[in-house]
């Protein structure tokens, strides 16, 4: 009934030369796809490197730090809530020489565990007619959210850039203060993970990356189109097509959720 010994060993040892010799040519074919990156990568990003800490060091002799920002509700708030809430935000815009950008991104959920973990309870509900059909059908209706693109989920960020280090703490110290002390409270979090970090820039300009390229490459060439073209009224980076639009004016009186 049980394998022996020796043969698992043997079988586990011809796995480990098969993984070796995938993640060689793997790693083979995406370092070619590094060296068509560079190219645009100089031109393109504004990323020198990423500290160990997180901390961004730009081209131009900067410093930054991306912080994630939770979402806040104020739909069922009252106006005088909200008026309350966007004038102790306008406190942000007060901190000296601040440098702040602010993002919202959309990424795709994973819900290939939730595939696997349905494919199993297939194999074990086999001989149940009902239970299996029901199983099916709810891998098909992941399949079919997925196909649609409705599986994705925004996230929210902001970047801080200062001239040094000593000016960027003492601004990130003020924007928790006043985070902190509005209501509804508004949660930051510093991001000093470099995969996270990847992550963000990859999908800033919109590349694709799997998480292996992530863990074992670097800036700038990682997050850089492969192919960018400019056209008068577009970008062109590989086969997305991109256009930015101004708000050139705003009405005198607006209501705040405008923005």
């Amino acid at each position: 009934m049980f394998p022996k010994k020796d043969k698992i060993k043997y079988e586990d040892k011809i796995l480990e030369n098969i993984k070796e010799k995938n993640n060689k040519t793997n790693k083979y074919i995406f370092k070619h796809r590094i060296k068509k990156r560079v190219k645009n990568s100089q031109v393109f990003t504004n990323v020198k490197n990423i500290e160990d800490s997180g901390l961004f060091n730009l081209k131009t002799g900067e410093v930054a730090s991306l912080l994630e920002v939770k979402a806040v509700d104020l739909s069922l708030a009252s106006k005088q809530e909200k008026t309350s809430f966007f004038y102790a935000l306008k406190n942000l815009y007060k901190i000296p020489n601040i440098n702040i950008k602010l993002y919202k991104l959309d990424e795709k959920i994973n819900l290939n565990l939730n595939k696997v973990n349905i494919d199993n309870m297939i194999q074990k509900f086999n001989d149940n007619v009902n239970r299996k059909t029901l199983l099916e059908e709810s891998k098909r209706l992941i399949e079919d959210l997925e196909s649609n693109n409705f599986t994705i989920s925004s996230k929210y960020y902001w970047v801080v850039i200062a001239k040094d280090v000593n000016v960027l703490e003492r601004q990130l110290d003020e924007i928790k203060n006043i985070t902190s002390n509005i209501i509804p409270k508004i949660n930051i979090e510093i991001i000093s993970n470099k995969l996270e970090i990847y992550k963000f820039l990859s999908n800033l300009y919109l590349t694709t990356n799997t998480l292996d390229q992530l863990m074992w490459s670097d800036l700038p060439d990682l997050v850089s189109p492969l192919n960018i073209v400019e056209k008068t009224n577009m970008l062109k980076l590989d086969d997305k097509e991109v256009q930015m639009l101004t708000i050139k004016n705003v009405p005198p009186f607006v209501d705040e959720l405008f923005f």
